[in-house]
């Protein structure tokens, strides 16, 4: 029985560790995204130029 509880746990534990990856990933997407946008509205105003 200990060993089963130890197997569910570890596929739990990989699920979660999976999920938080994935949510990284997506979260570094969007910051990058929004980055982007900003800059190009500094970029729009004047107060940004790249290069």
């Amino acid at each position: 029985m200990k060993n089963q509880i130890d197997l569910g746990m570890d596929l739990v534990t990989g699920k979660i560790l999976q999920l938080r990856d994935l949510a990284q990933d997506f979260l570094r997407a969007e910051i990058a995204e929004i980055a982007e946008r900003v800059e190009g509205q500094l970029d729009i105003q004047g107060f940004y130029t790249s290069g």
